[in-house]
Order: structure tokens, then C-alpha cells, then sequence
């Protein structure tokens, strides 16, 4: 088995290589807990009631500007 580690400060990486063990594969157990996948539990609500005016105005006294500006130096 040959390693070879390259270690740079200046640069922050390091590089780890492993030759001659083949490809890596990660070990997978047993989960004897295991449910199936997980689903978000709904719960109703009985105090529900649609609403299609919900959002509907007569008249808005405000107008709302959004400005951005970028600076490419």
C-alpha cells in the first residue's frame, strides 16, 4: 500500500492518495429498526375554511419600489 499526502498551508488543501486497495466502497449494516421512508404526518384542521377573497384588495394607497444596484470592480 503506497500514500502519498500533500499538505500546502498557503494554499489550505490536502490531498490524500491510496493506491493498490482497489476502489473504496463504504460498509452498509443492517438497520433491524428500520420503518420504510419517512412521511410528513398530515393533520387536519377542522377550524379550515377556503377562502377565495382571502387575498383580494378594493384599493392599495402604497406602491412599493425595489432598487439594486451593482458594482462590478
Amino acid at each position: 500500500m503506497l500514500v502519498t499526502l500533500k499538505l500546502s498551508i498557503r494554499d489550505c488543501y490536502i490531498n490524500v492518495t491510496v493506491t493498490g486497495m482497489g476502489e473504496w466502497k463504504p460498509k452498509q449494516i443492517d438497520n433491524p429498526a428500520y420503518k420504510g421512508e419517512w412521511v410528513l404526518p398530515e393533520v387536519p384542521n377542522s377550524e379550515y375554511e377556503a377562502d377565495s377573497n382571502l387575498y383580494k384588495y378594493e384599493d392599495f394607497g402604497v406602491i412599493g419600489i425595489d432598487i439594486w444596484q451593482n458594482n462590478h470592480n
